[in-house]
């Protein structure tokens, strides 16, 4: 009996020790993934942020400063004045241009631009 009761007390004792150490690797693996992960979440984190901070300063218009900075170094400014589109006829032979609507099937209807473009017979003089 007292054999029996060794042998039964053995092998619990080498079947919590399997489960104990197999628990312990799996949790190993878990930490280390975890480790991974967090790593790449930092990663994209920081991206995330050097992206906005690039997208807000495009989005930006420049200060004076800036400006001012750019006239000092160029000579001159870099920008040119707008001079606006023209949306009435200005004479000559016109032909009227509608904008491209993509695949629509639906009708053009009224133009909302105008613009001037020569005919066969200016093109040929």
């Amino acid at each position: 009996m007292r054999e029996t009761l060794k042998q039964q007390i053995f092998e619990a004792v080498s079947t919590l020790r399997t489960i104990i150490a197999k628990l312990k690797d799996s949790g190993n693996r878990k930490i280390r993934e975890i480790d991974k992960l967090t790593k790449q979440v930092d990663e994209m984190g920081t991206e995330l942020k050097q992206c906005r901070e690039k997208l807000d300063k495009s989005n930006c218009a420049p200060s004076l400063e800036e400006v001012e900075e750019q006239v000092r170094n160029t000579g001159k400014s870099e920008s040119t004045p707008s001079r606006g589109i023209n949306t009435k006829p200005t004479g000559g032979s016109t032909r009227y241009v509608a904008p491209h609507n993509g695949t629509s099937t639906e009708p053009r209807g009224e133009p909302t631009s105008y613009a001037v473009l020569p005919t066969a017979n200016e093109k040929m003089n």
